[in-house]
C-alpha cells in the first residue's frame, strides 16, 4: 500500500513538473515569436545571412522610351553648368529611360531610403523593436535638416518615430541614431552588397557634406521597384515604408511636375553640390512608374531644382499620353 502511494505521488510530481516546464517553454516561445521571424538579438543587428529575398532581381526593362530620353537630353543641354542623371521605369510595360542613370553620385539624404529598408528588415528578423527607445547622444547629433538636433542629450525617441523622422523631416540626427542601432556603416554596407548594390555605400554619418556617401538613380529606382514587388521585406513592412515615404515634407521637386490627382511616395536629397528626388508615382488613371533624378550643380544653383521639376513633368505627361493611346487602341 505504501509503495502504491509513493508511485501515485511520484506520478503527480512528474505531472506538475512537466506542466511547469511546458509553461516555461511556452513563455520562451511567446517572447521569441513577438516578431514575424525571430532571430537572436546581437550587438550588430545586420549580420547578413542568405535568404530567398536577400538580393535584388533585375528590373523588367524592355524598351527605352527614346522620345522621353531625347527630351531629357534637350533640357540638359539648355543648362550646361548642370550634370543631370535620371532613371525612369514603368513596371507594367517595361518602358524605361536610362539617362546617365548608372552614374555613381553623392547620395545626400536619398541614402536614407536603403537605411529605412534595412531598419524594417531588422525588425522583421527580431533584431530590434519598433517601440524600443533610442537615445540622443553627442555622437549622433547632426546639423542640417531636422529638429532633433535641438533636443538635449539623453532625450529618448521610439525607434519607429526616429525612422519616420529620418524620412519625413529628413532629420539627420534621427538617421544617425538609426545607423548606430543597425550596427554602423560597415554592417549596412555589407547588407547593401548582399542586395546586389554596387554604388550605394555609406561612408560618413549624415549630413555628409564631404559627399562620400554614394548611390545612383538606377539603384534607387531598383530598390523601390523590388520593394513594391514584395522583395526585401514583407507586405506589411512595405506598406509602412511607402506610408512613411508618402509623408515626405519636401514637395518642391518631383511633386511639382505631377497632376494634383497623382500620388507619390518619395525621398529628396540636397547638398550644395547636388540635389535629387526619387519616388514611385501613381497617376489618377492607374499608371504606376518610378523615377529618380539627381543633378550635380555649382554650389546651390537653383536651376538644378527646376530641371528636376521639368523632368518630372515631361515624364508624367509622357506616361499619361501612353495610357491614353492604349485606351484608343
Amino acid at each position: 500500500m505504501l509503495i502504491l502511494r509513493l508511485l501515485i505521488l511520484a506520478v503527480g510530481i512528474g505531472a506538475i513538473a512537466g506542466t511547469v516546464l511546458s509553461l516555461l517553454d511556452r513563455d520562451k516561445y511567446l517572447v521569441q515569436s513577438s516578431f514575424s521571424t525571430a532571430t537572436e538579438v546581437t550587438t550588430s543587428p545586420l549580420q547578413t545571412k542568405e535568404t530567398p529575398s536577400s538580393s535584388l532581381s533585375k528590373l523588367p526593362l524592355k524598351q527605352q522610351a527614346a522620345s522621353l530620353k531625347q527630351t531629357f537630353q534637350t533640357l540638359a543641354s539648355q543648362q550646361p553648368q548642370l550634370n543631370p542623371a535620371a532613371f525612369v521605369v514603368d513596371l507594367d510595360s517595361g518602358k524605361y529611360v536610362n539617362f546617365q542613370g548608372e552614374s555613381r553620385l553623392s547620395a545626400a539624404s536619398m541614402i536614407k531610403i536603403p537605411i529605412l529598408i534595412a531598419f524594417f528588415q531588422a525588425w522583421e528578423e527580431g533584431k530590434l523593436q519598433l517601440d524600443e527607445s533610442l537615445t540622443i547622444t553627442e555622437a549622433v547629433k547632426a546639423g542640417g535638416s531636422g529638429k532633433m538636433q535641438n533636443q538635449p542629450v539623453g532625450t529618448e525617441y521610439l525607434a519607429l518615430e526616429a525612422a519616420a523622422k529620418m524620412i519625413i523631416d529628413s532629420d539627420n540626427t534621427a538617421a544617425n541614431m538609426i545607423i548606430k542601432r543597425l550596427g554602423g556603416k560597415e554592417a549596412l554596407n555589407r547588407l547593401f552588397v548582399q542586395w546586389g548594390l554596387e554604388h550605394t555605400r555609406l561612408r560618413n554619418p549624415l549630413p555628409d557634406f564631404e559627399r562620400t556617401n554614394t548611390t545612383s538613380p538606377k539603384e534607387l529606382v531598383t530598390l523601390l521597384a523590388q520593394l513594391s514587388q514584395g522583395e526585401l521585406v514583407s507586405a506589411r513592412s512595405r506598406d509602412r515604408i511607402f506610408q512613411i515615404l508618402g509623408k515626405t515634407q519636401n514637395n518642391s521637386l518631383l511633386v511639382q511636375g505631377l497632376d494634383q490627382r497623382a500620388s507619390i511616395a518619395h525621398k529628396t536629397g540636397s547638398i550644395a553640390s547636388l540635389v535629387g528626388d526619387v519616388g514611385i508615382i501613381d497617376s489618377h488613371t492607374g499608371k504606376r512608374y518610378l523615377v529618380a533624378v539627381m543633378v550635380e550643380r555649382p554650389p546651390n544653383d537653383n536651376q538644378a531644382k527646376e530641371l528636376i521639376r521639368r523632368y518630372s513633368q515631361e515624364t508624367y505627361q509622357y506616361f499619361q499620353k501612353q495610357e491614353k493611346n492604349s485606351f484608343i487602341k
